[in-house]
């Protein structure tokens, strides 16, 4: 019995095995093909060129996560105890454009690996997982390499200084029905002119 089958990973549970050849390798087709695109949650990018056209397009940074999400246990902590919570993602929205880079041991062509493996060396990523906050012009601002199993608050107040302030939101002017403009104010008072 192979090692995977003894762990009772992929084609190792007896549900798996009890599947007729042809479903077997359509679940290996699929596992193969989903595994070319990186395991990111909604929101997330995972090509580089197009993350690096949304932040030139928006004027916002891109944060980068170098993950392995076959093999490295720091990386998948740091997806569940940061990247998934409310905390981070109430942080990002609006400021910065997320991009995921997976480089797993499998699942991924040699072509992908290659594109994936030039964004690692054009930041200098040598270790996983590792947050790269870079500038709508490719330049990179900071980075974080590993994850020490910090809070998402405390994960996030890292990058928070390099980071422009959240855009709030502009006090909204509208015409009155004569023409002059309006500003909206909240509260109980009236529009002023």
């Amino acid at each position: 019995m192979t090692e995977t089958a003894q762990r009772g990973g992929f084609g190792g549970s007896r549900e798996f095995r009890g599947l007729g050849a042809a479903v077997r390798a359509a679940c290996a087709w699929a596992f193969c093909l989903l595994g070319s695109v990186a395991v990111a949650t909604e929101g997330w990018l995972t090509d580089y060129e197009e993350a690096m056209a949304a932040a030139r397009e928006h004027q916002k940074p891109v944060l980068t996560i170098f993950t392995g999400s076959d093999w490295c246990p720091h990386c998948r902590t740091l997806e569940e105890k940061v990247l998934e919570t409310e905390t981070f993602r109430d942080w990002a929205e609006g400021r910065i454009v997320l991009l995921m880079i997976d480089l797993p041991q499998q699942g991924i062509s040699a072509e992908e690996r290659a594109a994936r493996s030039r964004v690692c060396i054009k930041y200098g990523v040598r270790t996983f997982p590792n947050a790269v906050l870079i500038g709508p012009d490719g330049g990179r601002i900071t980075s974080q390499a590993g994850y020490l199993g910090q809070s998402a608050d405390a994960w996030v107040a890292a990058l928070d200084d390099h980071l422009p302030a959240p855009e709030t939101a502009a006090t909204p002017v509208v015409a009155a029905l004569d023409g002059t403009p309006l500003k909206l104010t909240s509260g109980s008072g009236r529009p002023r002119r």
